[in-house]
């Protein structure tokens, strides 16, 4: 059995095709135009929670078989529907900074490429709540410039 030592890798050149390869991050986002069809969902969704509560408490098959129930039921299909019919579907990317550079040239007062936020040091184990709050903002911070 005879083992073989592995190829001596030049790093640099590996690095370079591995970045080279890359990809900007890309995501599809549900919009919905008809920002009033939610309200009127959360409005009917309550309203069966309550009738449901109503008729568990009266108990029996006749509770299962409420028209007002069916009602409910139909508007909330509807009103589904209705959303259903205003969504679009967008596929939004992240910039790169050269992106972000070509665009800023071509408007005016256009803002700098912004930085990243620097992530926080760990917090001492005498950290107050106010170094806790703190640092959990400078997180939240972090997290959505990566998101």
């Amino acid at each position: 059995m005879s083992e073989h030592a592995p190829e001596p890798v030049d790093f640099d050149s590996e690095i370079d095709s591995w970045i080279a390869g890359g990809t900007v991050t890309k995501r599809s986002v549900e919009i919905y135009l008809d920002k009033a069809v939610h309200a009127e969902i959360d409005a009917l969704l309550r309203e069966h929670d309550l009738l449901e509560r109503e008729l568990s408490q009266v108990g029996g098959d006749e509770s299962l078989s409420d028209p007002r129930l069916a009602d409910l039921n139909a508007r909330l299909e509807k009103l589904r529907d209705r959303r259903e019919a205003s969504k679009t579907t967008w596929i939004v990317r992240a910039l790169t900074e050269d992106d972000f550079s070509e665009v800023r040239g071509q408007l005016p007062d256009a803002p700098e490429f912004p930085d990243a936020p620097e992530v926080p040091a760990a917090l001492p184990e005498d950290a107050t709540d106010a170094d806790r709050a703190e640092h959990e903002r400078a997180m939240a911070a972090v997290r959505a410039s990566q998101a």
